[in-house]
């Protein structure tokens, strides 16, 4: 349970915290008047690796606790 524990204290609020930074930046690109597409594309594909990376620790966690009952 300690390992569980230093998951989701840790390893999970990393590509949390970067999702919602990823949030803001692309919220900030939308309020300028001219878009910029590419600066936009970047930031989905980070954001789209933290989200990948946020379900490996989640089945990480999931496969840990298979073992407890």
């Amino acid at each position: 349970l300690l390992g569980i524990a230093f998951m989701q204290s840790h390893t999970l609020r990393r590509p949390i915290a970067n999702i919602m930074g990823l949030c803001d930046l692309l919220c900030a690109e939308f309020k300028q008047e001219e878009l910029n597409l590419m600066s936009i594309n970047e930031l989905i594909s980070l954001l789209v690796k933290s989200v990948s990376q946020t379900d490996n620790v989640i089945r990480n966690i999931v496969d840990a606790t298979k073992d407890i009952e």
